[in-house]
């Protein structure tokens, strides 16, 4: 895993950012804000490098996950004992492969089987939702190497395998209804007992969407 410090406005208080699958910061340097210091979590080819350290300086953590990120998150227990931490869920599960919960298993093993630069470009535009959407994901889109990224499948495949699921205490999960990655059935199921479920029209990335980091707090806060 790889993280970053995109703003460092000295702040007490931190958004601490899991990006998706092959993702990397620019997909979100177009986000801005004033409050918060704000470090980027990417690159699942391991969960076994986060540095806490990081955390040490902060009074209040907001943890924002989207998509594979909250798998990511869910992997690092620690997060769930901070007790100034707040959980937001963004198209995604902590079971990402599966046929009632994520992405079906069928669907995952076919990106993987046939992965090349066409069909990472399939992906991020049904990602996108539009070709509007994609067209501005584009101009910052992530520098990463597509063996990289398909490692990073596998990882990811081989740990759902194996891993014990945890039991972590989301505050607020968003479900765009227009999301083409994973089935919005699949986004409900998962949560509909867990925590707070705020229905958007969003696509998969929902980042478009916001100017600030804070509007999708806010956004969260104020659906309480």
């Amino acid at each position: 895993m790889q993280t970053i410090k995109i703003i460092d406005n000295k702040s007490q208080n931190l958004i601490l950012f899991f990006n998706g699958w092959g993702m990397d910061e620019n997909i979100v340097k177009n986000l801005k804000t004033e409050y918060y210091d704000v470090i980027v979590c990417s690159d699942y080819r391991n969960f076994d490098n986060f540095n806490f350290e990081i955390l040490q300086n902060y009074n209040k953590i907001i943890v924002i996950a989207w998509s594979m990120g909250v798998l990511a998150v869910e992997q690092i227990s620690y997060l769930n004992k901070i007790k100034s931490v707040i959980l937001i869920a963004i198209n995604g599960t902590g079971n990402p492969i599966d046929d009632n919960f994520g992405i079906p298993k069928n669907v995952y093993q076919g990106t993987i089987d046939n992965f090349s630069e066409q069909v990472r470009q399939k992906f991020f535009l049904r990602m996108c939702g539009s070709k509007q959407v994609y067209e501005k994901f584009m101009e910052n889109k992530p520098e990463r190497p597509i063996n990289e990224q398909l490692e990073e499948l596998l990882f990811i495949q081989n740990l759902t395998k194996t891993s014990v699921k945890s039991e972590f205490n989301w505050n607020f999960a968003i479900i765009g209804s227009s999301d083409k990655i994973f089935p919005v059935s699949n986004l409900m199921n998962y949560w509909k007992d867990k925590t707070q479920v705020i229905l958007t029209d969003f696509p998969h990335f929902v980042f478009n969407n916001y100017n600030k980091w804070d509007e999708i707090i806010e956004f969260c806060i104020n659906k309480n």
